[in-house]
């Protein structure tokens, strides 16, 4: 390997980990953070590694928000459900897209696409009031059953993969 070879290929190294830093600085601030006493979190200069580990922000998280855990708990459930049903709905549609060789298929993956560009913003208002008639606003239902109905970016990927 020549020098200007090696010169570029530590560049790119260089670029690489100032990157990692960048985006995973905050990470590791949060990590160390929470494993350190509350006098320790509000000590100058600050430290990245805790001189004693503590699970205190914990304890005083839980004392403070007794229903973390049920909310905790919500959060493992409607994760579970929706991606389930993303995978289960995206690869069925994405399967019929890439496999059948029907009459309309050119024609409705492009417009599976199209929905891609309408911006999530727009489609707020309309999706509350179709909830609000169905009866969904304060329960999951809102947000597990669209998951079951397909998302254009999960089927281009399963088509592209298929």
């Amino acid at each position: 390997m020549n020098s200007r070879k090696i010169a570029v290929k530590a560049s790119k190294y260089t670029m690489l980990i100032a990157a990692l830093m960048l985006f995973a600085g905050p990470l590791v601030w949060m990590l160390s953070t929470m494993l350190k006493t509350k006098a320790e979190t509000y000590k100058v200069p600050p430290t990245i590694l805790p001189d004693t580990f503590s699970l205190e922000a914990f304890e005083r998280l839980f004392a403070v928000q007794p229903m973390m855990w049920q909310w905790i708990q919500n959060s493992f459930i409607i994760s579970f459900f929706v991606a389930a049903g993303a995978v289960v709905s995206s690869s069925l549609v994405a399967y019929g897209f890439s496999r059948f060789a029907t009459k309309y298929r050119n024609i409705l993956f492009p417009v599976v696409l199209v929905t891609l560009m309408i911006p999530p913003s727009i489609m707020m208002i309309p999706s509350y009031v179709l909830f609000s008639k169905l009866n969904w606003i304060d329960t999951w239902l809102p947000l597990i059953v669209p998951a079951w109905l397909g998302g254009a970016y999960y089927i281009f990927l399963f088509r592209q993969f298929s």
